[in-house]
């Protein structure tokens, strides 16, 4: 009897620690924050007025030193570009040329700060004190930094955020 006692109860701890032990499935959603890209509006100036224009044959490279990266490709009737932001350095460089060899130079600073999401998700880069500036020779006719919905005090933390505003010579 009491050797029964002792394995019903034996039996029901391992019931009951097996139950309890069971750890929750961490799975990163999809809607997650992941390390967010610049984006980047174009538009034009017509009698005066700003109009959101596509981006023709304008092609994007990223710039390492004076050394051009991967081509960075939008579709030409685009009216946006999201460019990828270098986390280990604290500067990135866009090469910005068309069919005609024309070229300006986007340059986007920043202080990248790592932020833990979660067991699941990981780790992701966040980019403060972003500053965005351009050379205004060829392609852009001017770079605007009032935005409507700017990164919040220099603050890029998703990539739906308009870094800059391009205005392109036509």
């Amino acid at each position: 009897m009491m050797k029964r006692k002792i394995t019903y109860f034996a039996l029901s701890l391992l019931i009951c620690m097996s139950l309890f032990s069971c750890e929750k499935d961490d799975i990163c959603p999809s809607t997650t924050a992941k390390t967010p890209s610049a984006h980047v509006l174009f538009y034009k100036m017509d009698n005066g007025r700003a109009v959101e224009t596509t981006i023709g044959d304008v092609k994007f490279y990223g710039l390492r030193g004076k050394m051009a990266l991967e081509e960075i490709s939008p579709e030409a009737d685009l009216k946006s570009i999201s460019l990828p932001v270098d986390f280990e350095q604290e500067q990135s460089r866009y090469l910005m040329t068309n069919s005609l060899g024309l070229t300006d130079t986007l340059t986007l600073n920043y202080s990248p700060k790592l932020t833990f999401i979660s067991k699941a998700c990981g780790y992701r880069f966040t980019f403060e004190n972003t500053t965005v500036n351009s050379t205004q020779e060829h392609l852009i006719e001017a770079i605007s930094k009032d935005i409507e919905v700017p990164p919040a005090n220099g603050y890029l933390f998703n990539s739906k955020q308009t870094c800059a505003i391009l205005y392109l010579i036509q």
